[in-house]
């Protein structure tokens, strides 16, 4: 996700605290991606030296790989299938963001972070080739079957922002209750404590 209150994008992964500088170039990472999915292993190739840090640093460059955004969410299902892969579609990609942004990603010159190339990618228009053959491969039968109010319920719900709590009620609540999940874990978290 892009934090607009920032002026960069990251360049590096916070690991035991320090900052490491990772490579952020698109390439570099659909590469890490396809050695995650097939290998289950986050390639030493993200850093700038090909060697790791000292510490944790895999959890760190599997949220940067991830960029997750809020939206949309809810349950996945075991029914849900892979709708693009940026291996086998890379033709589709490279004719979508030529179409939708005039950008070349084939060009030697071009190089684009990462979280800016997701970003693009998650908001193609509808036009393109890429955005029509996810649709294909995202259609069920069910969809076919549904009403449109419940498609339109359905797409509220995970495209709705997360609720923001409000500061104000939680001090008051801590003000009138307490601390309850503090006081709830020092009885190690047996409610019959």
């Amino acid at each position: 996700m892009i934090d607009l209150r920032f002026s960069e994008l990251p360049k590096a992964l916070i690991v035991g605290g320090q900052d490491v500088p990772i490579k952020t170039d698109f390439r570099t990472w659909i590469e890490a991606q396809r050695n995650v999915a097939e290998d289950s292993i986050m390639p030493f190739s993200i850093f700038p030296n090909e060697e790791p840090p000292e510490g944790e640093w895999v959890p760190a460059a599997l949220e940067f790989l991830r960029s997750k955004n809020s939206c949309p969410h809810g349950q996945a299902t075991a029914t849900q299938v892979e709708v693009f892969d940026l291996m086998e579609d890379g033709d589709y990609i490279v004719a979508a963001f030529q179409q939708a942004y005039g950008i070349d990603l084939t060009a030697p010159d071009c190089s684009m972070h990462w979280h800016r190339f997701l970003a693009l990618l998650r908001g193609l228009p509808q036009e393109t080739k890429l955005s029509e053959i996810i649709g294909y491969r995202g259609w069920t039968e069910a969809d076919g079957k549904q009403s449109f109010e419940t498609r339109a319920k359905k797409l509220r719900e995970s495209w709705s922002l997360p609720r923001k709590a409000d500061e104000r009620l939680k001090a008051a609540q801590s003000e009138w209750f307490g601390d309850v999940v503090k006081s709830y874990m020092q009885g190690n978290g047996n409610p019959a404590e």
